[in-house]
């Protein structure tokens, strides 16, 4: 290892070209970072107390001593950040000055000196190359610099080097272009060249990395995987499988992929994994893999799974209908179990019925938890174990028999306690997606046209206002005070009104919001409404409970109970108990 400090200029001016290998991140600095690192530049050009201001380390190796047409090719292991931020102010820069000339700044001095490799073709051209559509995109701005029209970006293009970019030149004006240049020519950095087959590369990232801010357990996990390879085996494995498992998550965030990789482990290793574990631990697994390839096929494999259960993107209709039914409670807890059985799913030894029943039975196992208000912490490990206690002849029944046997803190409801729980509980206060996750059921379990959630409002039936009319007053008798404490906010006083209905039917009388025009419980599309409302003349303490007892017996229909003969229920525990038998023998 060689490491010292440089003139950041001087160290770009060399004939060299710095690639960022494929397994880093994607260049990722924000507006923020760009202003900062900007004013820092201004700052240190008008101060003359400082000479130099240091920006940071730039750690690189030689991969194989590599030098191609007298030009090094070093690798980047650390410092993509900052060197991408300062070739996008140079283009940036280089731009300004050739429609606004300054004396003693030549700005295709700054183009050959700092951009490209003069005299060189093809990629050798370019000082610095990223990766996939940061590289085009960087290239692009670099061929246009000295043409009059503006950079030709489209839709594909990197929109962080394309931001960063267009921010800097809105930046730069007659005030500030010489300090710019001046400031640039102060930066200093320290240099780490990494000697091939001498220095650990991954060793040293991590020690950059330490702190765990910069890097997301994902960007870290992808290093440690790639970095180790030779360059053609790290493009043949991010390319046919880490970019494709990246795409997977690209909408929804790298916490999400850490959230992947944490269930990942729980399925292979049986351990729910903390967060901040999550790379320690993948490591650690890693080491019973004599492959990368395979691991990373295995991964590969389960990031396809978890994208059906988590994302949507099951192609079966009726199981994606029950996944994605699954899913919209949030409860990813289960993600790992779910995982295991998309796993026997996927090779056939899972039907698929006997499965979408599995995941029902997990519906139903959740919501009359939540509703009976029992906590939630042990779920992790019921979940991470719960493949392991089934019987495989019989997934779906031992299933069952599981959640049945189940007691105190990780019990099943009965029907009887889910329904008293179900007529007291207040559902309106309940978090957003879960209250929404039982009105969409209600209203259209059973039937074929679906009524939106997105569309409907909640509507309480006997307003929430404590002054009510007389006519409210009279309908409840003369406890109205503690039948309005007491309903309000429970499943048998609330029901669903369209979109802007709330407001229109307001506190008025039960008669009145019977039967106003589009909002009225006679003139709705809403099932909870017209089926339960209509024939009804008034609104009180006793219709309440009517309407509850119906909608408590079609909850016990949504989330089912599980129904297993006592035989079927003993001969699993008969099983059980031999097999221990057995075990102890030896």
């Amino acid at each position: 290892m060689d490491a010292g400090k440089k003139n950041l200029l001087q160290f770009l001016s060399n004939r060299q070209q710095l690639s960022i290998p494929i397994y880093q991140r994607k260049y990722s600095w924000t507006e923020k970072e760009c202003d900062q690192l900007f004013e820092d530049i201004k700052r240190v050009a008008q101060s003359s107390q400082e000479e130099n201001h240091f920006i940071g380390s730039i750690t690189y190796m030689n991969p194989e001593g590599h030098i191609v047409m007298d030009i090094d090719k070093l690798m980047i292991i650390d410092g993509q950040q900052r060197i991408t931020t300062i070739s996008l102010l140079i283009s940036a820069l280089s731009n300004y000055l050739f429609e606004n000339p300054v004396e003693n700044i030549n700005p295709k001095k700054l183009i050959n000196y700092y951009l490209i490799n003069e005299d060189e073709i093809g990629e050798l051209k370019y000082k610095l190359i990223l990766t996939d559509e940061d590289k085009a995109t960087l290239i692009k701005i670099i061929n246009n610099l000295t043409k009059d029209d503006k950079v030709p970006f489209a839709e594909e293009d990197s929109k962080r080097v394309k931001e960063n970019y267009e921010f800097f030149k809105g930046k730069m004006n007659e005030e500030n272009a010489e300090l710019i240049y001046k400031g640039l020519s102060k930066l200093l950095i320290i240099f780490v060249a990494l000697e091939h087959n001498i220095d650990n590369p991954q060793l040293i990232f991590e020690s950059l990395n330490s702190t765990g801010l910069e890097l997301s357990q994902a960007d870290l996990i992808r290093n440690y995987i790639l970095m180790g390879l030779k360059p053609e085996e790290q493009e043949e494995l991010y390319s046919n499988y880490w970019k494709r498992i990246e795409k997977l998550f690209e909408e929804s965030g790298s916490w999400l992929f850490d959230k992947f990789i944490r269930d990942y482990l729980t399925v292979k290793t049986d351990k729910v994994p903390t967060f901040r574990n999550i790379y320690t631990d993948f490591k650690k697994y890693s080491k019973t893999y004599d492959n990368v390839e395979n691991l990373v096929k295995d991964v590969f494999k389960f990031s396809k799974y978890f994208s059906c259960i988590a994302f949507g993107k099951e192609e079966n209709g009726k199981l994606k209908e029950a996944l994605d039914s699954l899913s919209s409670m949030g409860y990813d807890v289960t993600y790992p179990f779910m995982l295991h059985l998309y796993k026997d799913y996927a090779t056939g030894l899972l039907g698929e019925e006997e499965f979408i029943e599995m995941i029902r039975y997990t519906e139903s196992y959740l919501l009359r938890r939540l509703i009976c208000s029992i906590p939630t912490p042990s779920l992790n490990k019921t979940f991470a174990k719960m493949y392991n206690d089934i019987d495989k002849d019989n997934y779906s029944e031992s299933y069952q028999i599981e959640l049945l046997l189940k007691e105190n803190y990780q019990r099943m409801p009965t029907d009887v306690e889910f329904g008293r729980n179900f007529r007291e509980r207040d559902i309106y206060n309940l978090s957003g997606r879960n209250k929404e996750y039982i009105f969409d059921k209600l209203e259209n379990w059973g039937y074929d046209e679906k009524h939106f959630v997105e569309n409907y409002e909640i509507e309480h039936i006997m307003p929430q206002n404590p002054n009510l009319s007389q006519e409210w007053i009279e309908a409840l008798g003369p406890n109205y005070k503690e039948i309005q404490k007491t309903y309000l906010h429970t499943i048998g006083n609330l029901t669903l009104t369209g979109a802007g209905c709330n407001s229109r039917l307001s506190d008025k009388f039960f008669l009145e919001k019977r039967d106003i025009e589009d909002c009225g419980y006679n003139d709705t599309i809403f099932r909870l409404s017209k089926n339960y409302l209509r024939d009804l003349d008034t609104w009180n303490e006793e219709e309440i409970n009517k309407r509850a007892d119906k909608l408590i017996s079609r909850a016990c229909e949504i989330w089912q109970y599980p129904e297993v003969s006592q035989e079927s229920i003993d001969k699993y525990l008969g099983n059980e108990s031999e097999e221990t038998t057995k075990l102890d023998d030896f």
